[in-house]
């Protein structure tokens, strides 16, 4: 369930209050506020779309979408343990908007590309695995790849073209950052680790995969 805060000119309770019906809502609180009318609406998530397409019939209406689960309890009490385990996927708008907020300015993600590049190349110096998997988390890469998929798919070129650029840059600034390190700290041969990774299995492409379909289905929850 989520919670949303509207705010819609005064005359129309009892239009929202039947449309909050419609779609399912539970435990919806009218309060009067000059000349709007206040309502505290609590939604399925299947349910946010369309009700928010609904809403677009009323003159200027405000709203606050709660990007937090939300235990509504209603009558009969003895259904609550059924009430709480119905755990339902977040809606298609909260993701995209969830997507766009987490964007980040441009001085973070270079900060954290320079500090995954430094991480990435003592790894490879050392011959340190784990290093390697540190690096793999610190990397910006996944919150614009995420963006591109979700501008891809909701047809929004400029968040799309932002992304790449986005991916680009992180990208380049490791690869900056770890030929710095190589020109301070001179390789004159091949770590055995650096070799290791360089053959690359046939099944590798399973990887990204794999990861990009759990990172999807955690997006969703």
């Amino acid at each position: 369930m989520r919670q949303l805060i509207l705010k819609v000119p005064q005359g129309n309770k009892e239009k929202v209050l039947q449309l909050v019906e419609d779609f399912n809502g539970k435990n919806t609180i009218a309060l009067p506020e000059g000349k709007n009318d206040v309502f505290i609406v609590f939604l399925p998530n299947q349910k946010v779309n369309d009700f928010l397409k609904h809403l677009d019939k009323f003159e200027k209406p405000e709203v606050n979408l709660i990007p937090r689960g939300v235990i509504t309890l209603y009558p009969p009490a003895s259904e609550s343990p059924d009430q709480v385990a119905d755990v339902q996927p977040k809606s298609s708008l909260e993701i995209y908007l969830g997507g766009i907020q987490s964007v980040g300015s441009i001085k973070g993600l270079i900060g954290y590309s320079v500090a995954a590049g430094i991480i990435v190349w003592i790894g490879l110096y050392t011959t340190t695995v784990f290093l390697l998997v540190a690096a793999m988390l610190v990397a910006p890469f996944a919150g614009p790849a995420m963006n591109a998929a979700l501008a891809t798919s909701a047809g929004k070129r400029d968040l799309l073209v932002s992304s790449i650029k986005r991916y680009g840059i992180a990208i380049g600034t490791g690869i900056v950052v770890s030929f710095l390190m190589t020109v301070i700290f001179p390789l004159k041969t091949l770590t055995p680790l650096m070799v290791e990774i360089s053959h690359v299995s046939k099944v590798a492409i399973l990887l990204p995969l794999i990861s990009g379909f759990a990172g999807a289905v955690n997006i969703v929850q």
